[in-house]
């Protein structure tokens, strides 16, 4: 069976309770939630102090990570937060507490319940995928503390071809400072394994902010150092039957930074990740490479020219996670201005397939969603930057019992 997704963007609750999640699986059960929390309540709309989430569940085991930015601070005040229990979890805008956070309770039919313990008065936007048709595991690892030794994650049942890394860098069930936040994912596609992952800090305790990071075509997570420099990478190495395995590049890591994954045993070649630049100029553009048509797109970055390099000149102060198909366009993005005495910080959830701005506010670029090729996809820009930014993509195929991509692919591969 192909895998089914569905997308839906709600407000969380402001009491404690159940919320549900329903989308278009066509009757199907879920076997995993994705979550990502913007401290937005109104789509469309920016508010002051960059807040984000992400998380997973996959029925038995919750994963989440948060930053917290506070805006207008003389001394910046940037904090991380990890939860192994909930698969939502947010940090108070002035203190170290929890915010927000929510825990599964169970998949039903095109639906996932989730429970909130903790919340704001504010009911602030939460996009949901929801997956079904495959296999799925959620779990962590620790990655190896010396540079080009690897780790194994093994037993978990299934092929991961799609995986998702999530990290802020610390053990689980910590709050610790400053804003520190790394997503990745990978995809195995013909045979080969295509990974991305987009790194970025904003330092604490600091009278002139301090923001870094970078965007990687070649590693699946990493972690930066207090300082903001780079402390290592993670490289996924190799994926079969029932593991994968990550090597540490580039330093070495601390043996306490827990990575969150989410796996999935899709059919061979229905999902890929690709990279590359975004347009300059306004107009139509297309977006290609991805060797199938998409009907799920999940597309990251921030504003570095370069890929595999790491900048402290603003570039790490603006990063977005876009969720996007034919009848849904989440662009999720948090901004912290660089080398400005009282801080800056923004969220927002925007009703647009590629929407951000630049780390000062300005804009950077807004679009609208035109359609699927048969290798990708087409936005129309109507705000474009300067410089082509990067970018790192994964599509999903479209999932319909019956496509015809995804029989006839499975004809040639002798998968039935």
């Amino acid at each position: 069976m192909p895998l089914l997704k569905s997308q839906v963007t709600q407000a969380c609750p402001t009491v404690t309770g159940n919320q549900t999640f329903t989308g278009s699986l066509g009757g199907a059960v879920p076997t995993a939630a994705k979550f990502i929390f913007i401290r937005e309540s109104v789509i469309n709309s920016i508010s002051n102090h960059g807040v984000v989430g992400h998380g997973f569940t996959d029925g038995i085991n919750d994963r989440s990570v948060s930053i917290r930015l506070e805006d207008g601070q003389a001394s910046t005040d940037t904090r991380r937060r990890t939860n192994n229990t909930h698969c939502i979890t947010t940090i108070d805008i002035t203190t170290t507490a929890i915010e927000y956070s929510a825990s599964f309770v169970s998949f039903a039919a095109n639906s996932v319940t989730i429970n909130w313990d903790v919340v704001g008065a504010t009911g602030f936007q939460v996009v949901c995928i929801l997956y079904a048709g495959v296999s799925a595991v959620v779990g962590d690892f620790f990655p190896n503390t010396t540079i080009n030794a690897t780790v194994t994650e093994s037993g978990l049942g299934i092929t991961p071809r799609y995986i998702e890394f999530i990290s802020v860098g610390r053990d689980n069930n910590i709050d610790a400072p400053h804003g520190k936040l790394y997503t990745g994912f990978s995809a195995v596609f013909d045979s080969i394994i295509n990974q991305g992952s987009l790194l970025s800090s904003d330092r604490s305790s600091k009278g002139t902010s301090e923001t870094s990071g970078g965007i990687f075509n070649n590693r699946i997570s990493g972690d930066l150092k207090d300082d903001g420099s780079l402390k290592y990478t993670l490289e996924l190495t190799s994926v079969s039957a029932g593991e994968f395995i990550v090597t540490t590049r580039d330093g070495g890591a601390s043996g306490t930074d827990a990575q969150y994954y989410l796996a999935l045993e899709t059919d061979i070649d229905e999902v890929n990740v690709i990279t590359g630049n975004i347009p300059t100029s306004t107009g139509d553009f297309s977006y290609t490479g991805l060797g199938l048509r998409p009907g799920l797109l999940y597309m990251m970055g921030g504003a570095y020219s370069a890929f595999n390099t790491l900048t402290s000149d603003g570039s790490g102060g603006t990063r977005f996670w876009s969720l996007f198909s034919s009848s849904r366009k989440d662009s999720v993005w948090v901004t912290s201005q660089d080398a400005v005495g009282t801080s800056r910080t923004r969220s927002s959830i925007q009703n647009s397939p590629h929407n951000q701005q630049f780390h000062d506010g300005t804009a950077l670029c807004n679009s609208t969603f035109i359609g699927t090729t048969p290798d990708g996809y087409t936005l129309n820009y109507s705000v474009v930057p300067v410089t082509g930014f990067a970018y790192i993509i994964v599509g999903f195929e479209n999932g319909l019992v019956g496509a015809g991509n995804y029989y006839f692919k499975n004809l040639l591969s002798g998968v039935n």
